[in-house]
């Protein structure tokens, strides 16, 4: 039953991949492309693509339409099971709609779940840590000395742009390979 789970959550992502058009050999050969050239890089956004948002907004969506039936059926378990999994739906959706990070000005404009802004300035960035599953996935995980900014995983639109540009600022760059699935 794990495998099979694995297995869709594989194909999930390699289809949220191909539909987003976010290739990831694609874009490891621009970042290897701009770090050759010295690129500079004034301004750029991290986010999630547009299906990806559409997708958990559908999801969340109907986990809701299954819960209000379940609910009138008086099926009052499955009515509170499901909303449980429309509250995941929901933390979903702010993860995807609302987290953001811009780079701008030398300036990293951070917005969480919830939509709180915070300023940070490139030069407080003190180290990177790429950590990859057993499939080579990778989620960058952002440090100000020990304190965690924030996270920057695999389905993220420019992630590898912030990565050459990590590396062009000589940002200490650590790659920890890791056993799990995630």
């Amino acid at each position: 039953m794990k495998d099979l789970i694995r297995t869709i959550l594989m194909f999930a992502l390699i289809a949220s991949g191909i539909f987003s058009g976010t290739d990831i050999i694609t874009t490891r050969k621009k970042m290897k492309l701009a770090e050759s050239e010295g690129e500079e890089f004034n301004s750029f956004i991290l986010t999630y693509p547009v299906i990806i948002k559409i997708l958990m907004i559908i999801g969340m969506i109907f986990t809701m339409a299954l819960a209000i039936g379940a609910f009138m059926d008086e099926a009052i378990g499955a009515a509170i099971v499901l909303f449980l999994f429309a509250l995941m739906g929901v933390w979903a959706v702010l993860g995807t709609v609302v987290w953001r990070v811009e780079f701008k000005d030398n300036i990293f404009i951070y917005r969480n779940y919830f939509g709180i802004k915070r300023r940070i300035p490139a030069n407080e960035i003190t180290k990177v840590i790429d950590r990859q599953n057993r499939h080579g996935q990778s989620s960058f995980r952002v440090y100000s000395g020990e304190k965690k900014l924030f996270t920057i995983d695999e389905m993220t639109e420019n992630m590898y742009t912030f990565y050459a540009w990590a590396l062009n600022q000589g940002i200490e760059v650590e790659t920890i390979k890791s056993n799990s699935f995630f």
